[in-house]
C-alpha cells in the first residue's frame, strides 16, 4: 500500500506539473479554435504578451481586462524588437483573439522613435482580431514613427467588430498613423473610432494607409484629426488609401497645417488603383495658409469614388487652392455624386471640386461657393470631362467666375445645367466664366438659368429662362436622356438625376429634402402609365 500510494502522489504531481505548462498561463482553455485560451485578468493578457510561442493560437476574453494605467514602450502583444526599424523584426501574430464583446482599457504606449505600436504590433496573414473594444487609452510615437495605432500598428490579417476611444499621436515625420489601425493590408470591417488622431503623413480617424488589395467595410469614425505643418494625405477616415473603401462615413473635423496637402473628410489621398463608394463625409475640413488639394470627402482622387456625398463646410485659408466640398482635385473618375456644404478657398475652388482632369458625371452640388480666381457652383477648374451634372448655389469671386464652371480649360462640358447667381469683377458667366478651346473642348446641350443667375453672357453654353429651363423640351432637344439619368416635372422642376437615390421616397428629385417640388412631380405623373 505504501509502495502505490507513492507512486500515486508521484504520478498526481507529474499531471499536476503538465496541467500548469499549458493551463496555467491563462485562465483556462487549450489554444484550439474550439477551446480558446481564456483571457480574464491582466496578467493572462501580459502572459500571451510575453509567450511568443502562443502567437498562432486561439483566444478568447472572458471579462473585461483594465491594464490599470501600465505604460509600455512597445507595442503589447506581437512588438516590435529592433526600435526605429520600418520593417518588422518581431514575432508576428498570427492567431485569432476574440474579444467575446468584452474591452481592454487604461493602458499607456509612449513608443518614442519605436514603429509597429498599438495592442498588436502586427498581425499578419490568417490572424485575426474581432469583437474587442479599446477605451481610456493613449498610444504614442515620435520622430519617424510608422505603423501607429490603437489596436494594431500594421494588419495583414483579419479585423471585425472592434472600436476605440482613445487617442493616437505620430510624431515629426510619422508615417501611417490610425485610430483603430497604422497599416492595413487585409480586410477590416463594422469597426470604429471616435478619438482624436494626429500626425505627419498617412493618418486619419480609422486607418492610417490603406493598402493595394485590402478593404474597409462599413466602418465609421467620428474623432478629429488633427495635421501639423507640412503634413499630408490626412483623413477623417483614412490617410492614404490604395485599396478599397464602402459603406463608410466620417463625421469629425479635418485640420491641416501650414502648407499641408491631401486633406479630406473621409480620405485625404485617393491613389489610381483605390476606390471609395457608397460613403459619406459631415465634419468641417480647413486648410491653413498654402494648403493644397482640401475637400469635404477627399482631398486629391486620382482613383474611382461613385455614390456617395459631402455636406460639411470646407475651407482653405490664404494661398489654398484646388478645394472642393467633395473632392479637392480629380485626375480619376467621380459620379453619382452630390455635396451641399459651403465650400471657401483662393484659386481653383468648386462645389462639387476644385480642379478636375479626369471625369465627373451624374452629380451636383448646391452650397454657397467662395473664392478668388477659377471659381465654379460645380468645378472651379477643368480640362476633363463634365457630363449630365448641375450646381444651384451662389458663386462668389474675383475673376474667372461661374454658376457651373469658373474654367473651362480645352476639357469637355456635355448635357449641364446651372441656377445659381456668379459674382465677380472680371470674366463672369452664367454657365462657365472663362473658356480655352482646342484639345478635347467640347460644349455640348448645356444651359443655365438667366433670371436666377442674373447674367446674360457665358463662356459656354446656352442662356434660357426659368420656365424654359423646367420644359422637358428644352433637354430633350439638346439629347438629354430623360429614361435612365434624368427626370422632370414638366413646367414645374428643374431637371433632377435619377440614380441619386433619395433616403426618402418621396423625395423624388433627390434633393435631400421633401417639398412642393416633389409634390409637382408626383402631380405631374398622375395616372401615367409605364
Amino acid at each position: 500500500m505504501k509502495t502505490g500510494t507513492t507512486f500515486t502522489l508521484f504520478l498526481t504531481a507529474i499531471l499536476t506539473l503538465a496541467a500548469g505548462s499549458v493551463f496555467g498561463a491563462y485562465s483556462g482553455g487549450t489554444g484550439d479554435p474550439c477551446t480558446p485560451y481564456q483571457i480574464a485578468t491582466k496578467t493572462d493578457l501580459l502572459a500571451l504578451a510575453a509567450n511568443t510561442a502562443d502567437y498562432g493560437k486561439c483566444f478568447i476574453l472572458t471579462a473585461d481586462i483594465n491594464m490599470g494605467g501600465q505604460v509600455f514602450t512597445t507595442a503589447i502583444i506581437a512588438p516590435d524588437t529592433v526600435a526605429g526599424n520600418y520593417s518588422f523584426e518581431g514575432t508576428a501574430f498570427t492567431g485569432t483573439f476574440d474579444g467575446n464583446g468584452h474591452k481592454i482599457t487604461n493602458f499607456t504606449i509612449n513608443g518614442g522613435h519605436n514603429c509597429h505600436l498599438g495592442l498588436f504590433g502586427y498581425i499578419s496573414s490568417g490572424g485575426s482580431v474581432k469583437n474587442l473594444g479599446l477605451e481610456n487609452f493613449t498610444v504614442s510615437g515620435s520622430s519617424n514613427s510608422q505603423y501607429v495605432a490603437g489596436l494594431v500598428g500594421l494588419s495583414s490579417g483579419s479585423i471585425s467588430n472592434c472600436y476605440s476611444t482613445g487617442a493616437v499621436s505620430g510624431g515629426s515625420n510619422s508615417f501611417s498613423v490610425g485610430g483603430l489601425v497604422g497599416g492595413n493590408s487585409g480586410g477590416i470591417s463594422d469597426c470604429y473610432s471616435t478619438g482624436a488622431v494626429s500626425g505627419y503623413a498617412d493618418f486619419g480617424g480609422l486607418v492610417g494607409y490603406n493598402y493595394s488589395n485590402s478593404s474597409i467595410n462599413d466602418c465609421y469614425s467620428t474623432g478629429d484629426v488633427n495635421g501639423g505643418d507640412s503634413s499630408y494625405d490626412i483623413g477623417g477616415l483614412v490617410g492614404g488609401n490604395n485599396g478599397s473603401i464602402s459603406t463608410c462615413y466620417s463625421t469629425g473635423d479635418i485640420n491641416g497645417g501650414d502648407s499641408s496637402y491631401d486633406i479630406g473628410g473621409l480620405v485625404g489621398g485617393n491613389s489610381s488603383s483605390g476606390s471609395i463608394s457608397t460613403c459619406y463625409s459631415t465634419g468641417a475640413v480647413s486648410g491653413v495658409s498654402n494648403s493644397y488639394y482640401v475637400g469635404c470627402l477627399v482631398g486629391y482622387n486620382s482613383g474611382g469614388i461613385s455614390n456617395c456625398y459631402s455636406t460639411g463646410a470646407v475651407s482653405g485659408v490664404s494661398n489654398s487652392y484646388y478645394v472642393g466640398c467633395l473632392v479637392g482635385y480629380n485626375s480619376g473618375g467621380i459620379s453619382n455624386c452630390y455635396s451641399t456644404g459651403t465650400v471657401s478657398g483662393s484659386e481653383d475652388v468648386g462645389g462639387l471640386v476644385g480642379g478636375n482632369y479626369g471625369t465627373i458625371s451624374s452629380c451636383y452640388s448646391t452650397g454657397a461657393v467662395g473664392g478668388s480666381t477659377k471659381v465654379g457652383g460645380l468645378v472651379g477648374w477643368t480640362g476633363g470631362s463634365v457630363s449630365n451634372c448641375y450646381s444651384t448655389g451662389t458663386v462668389n469671386g474675383s475673376a474667372i467666375v461661374g454658376g457651373l464652371l469658373g474654367e473651362n480649360y480645352k476639357g469637355k462640358i456635355i448635357r449641364c445645367y446651372s441656377t445659381g447667381r456668379p459674382a465677380g469683377s472680371s470674366n463672369v458667366g452664367g454657365l462657365c466664366g472663362y473658356k480655352v478651346t482646342g484639345g478635347d473642348y467640347e460644349d455640348t446641350g448645356n444651359f443655365w438659368d438667366i433670371q436666377t443667375s442674373g447674367c446674360a453672357i457665358s463662356a459656354g453654353g446656352t442662356g434660357k429662362t426659368t420656365a424654359e429651363m423646367k420644359m422637358l423640351s428644352t433637354f430633350t432637344s439638346a439629347g438629354w436622356d430623360f429614361v435612365n439619368l434624368w427626370g422632370i416635372g414638366n413646367g414645374q422642376t428643374y431637371p433632377y438625376l435619377k440614380p441619386l437615390t433619395g433616403v426618402n421616397p418621396a423625395d423624388l428629385n433627390y434633393s435631400g429634402k421633401v417639398d412642393f417640388d416633389d409634390f409637382a412631380i408626383f402631380a405631374d405623373n398622375w395616372l401615367t402609365q409605364w
